[in-house]
């Protein structure tokens, strides 16, 4: 259905134009008094346009792939159809030529100012491809119990749930703790309020899509999802159900864990941080064990994965480990997580193409082409 939507998104365009052409023609017949036949014609493909994507937008209700707010949506461009067919009908009937185009100009002016309403009571801007607000930060995110619940168990048994696109044991939850919504904890609460968003690992702006699969590649090692599956939408949609009471542009509430005041790490005193506190969980070789996941090894994240950054770990290690009970110092933190991230891990092809504008931050634990390029100094981000 993802091809449906950005047919009934894209044809927006043309209907506006046939809209301001037909408004044009009409108010230069009647400023000059000629004949209005190519006024006829362009007000007739405004209206055959306007009809059609009012039966996409439709389909899309029917195929239950709008979000709530688009039921004010479809209202508006309802009442722009009958706009548009009214002052049709009434035109036809007027007694003369000039009335008829008066009645004409009316309604495909009102039906343009309802469109346009339509389009922005989704949050939309009228011309721009860029969300306004939270209710369309994506594609159109399902939020009906099903696609919730099923992007739940995704979530919760990645692996199993999604073999062909994981390369290690590990899982979505197993970083984003309690489901997503634990605080500290990497949570998804209210995260869907800072996408699309600029990442300067890739240099572009990236959708929630995107940011899902970079995990797919990296934390789980594995291969990213098309962006408009079934999966990746039931995972946006269970999301999306922990975001809803995140106010648009909020990102403070889906910051994730704190960050740390960077120490210097010790791996020896990370070593028997890790043999006195993690082994009884994560294996005495970090390989894992029925209750806790590898830390490294093939079954773990891959060099690329946000994990393996120092700060990042050390972060999420200080305010959530040991598991359920959180007592290491943030020296201690610091410590056993560059032990960890000094072990063998799987490898990331590509990653030295990260940060193409050479502001890799100085706790990435890779060469970058851009990063080796850049002025003595430039890596402060």
């Amino acid at each position: 259905m993802n091809f449906l939507y950005h047919a009934h998104s894209g044809l927006r365009y043309l209907v506006l134009l046939a809209a301001l052409a037909a408004v044009i023609a009409l108010a230069y017949a009647l400023a000059t008094g000629r004949a209005g036949r190519a006024a006829r014609i362009l007000a007739a493909t405004f209206t055959g346009l306007l009809d059609l994507q009012v039966l996409l937008g439709i389909g899309l209700v029917m195929s239950g792939d709008l979000p709530d707010a688009a039921v004010g949506h479809l209202v508006m461009m309802v009442l722009a159809v009958v706009a548009a067919h009214g002052a049709s009908v009434l035109g036809k009937r007027s007694s003369t030529e000039r009335r008829e185009q008066v009645v004409r100009l009316v309604g495909i002016v009102l039906a343009l100012g309802l469109i346009v309403g339509g389009i922005m009571a989704i949050g939309r801007s009228v011309l721009g491809s860029m969300p306004m607000s939270v209710a369309s930060l994506t594609a159109p995110v399902r939020r009906d119990t099903a696609s919730v619940a099923r992007g739940h168990a995704l979530l919760a048994a990645t692996r199993d749930s999604l073999p062909r696109h994981v390369g290690n044991v590990l899982r979505c939850t197993s970083c984003h703790l309690d489901d997503g919504r634990k605080p500290d904890g990497l949570p998804w609460i209210g995260v869907l309020t800072r996408y699309p968003q600029y990442r300067s690992r890739n240099d572009a702006i990236s959708t929630i899509e995107d940011r899902i699969n970079d995990c797919f590649e990296r934390s789980m090692n594995g291969t990213p999802l098309a962006g408009d599956s079934r999966d990746m939408r039931d995972m946006v949609a269970y999301m999306a159900s922990l975001s809803g009471s995140a106010p648009a542009g909020d990102s403070a509430v889906a910051a994730g864990v704190p960050v740390l005041q960077p120490l210097g790490p010790d791996t020896t005193r990370g070593a028997q941080v890790f043999a006195s506190t993690c082994v009884a969980c994560h294996g005495d070789h970090g390989q894992g064990t029925a209750v806790a996941t590898p830390l490294w090894g093939p079954g773990s994240y891959n060099i690329g994965a946000g994990m393996a950054r120092l700060r990042t770990a050390a972060a999420f290690v200080r305010h959530n480990m040991p598991f359920g009970n959180p007592t290491l110092t943030d020296q201690q933190a610091f410590d056993v997580a560059a032990y960890v991230n000094s072990r063998p891990r799987p490898d990331l092809p590509g990653k030295e193409h990260d940060w193409p504008r050479g502001d890799a931050p100085p706790d990435v634990p890779y060469h970058t082409i851009a990063s080796s390029a850049a002025p003595a100094g430039d890596t402060s981000r």
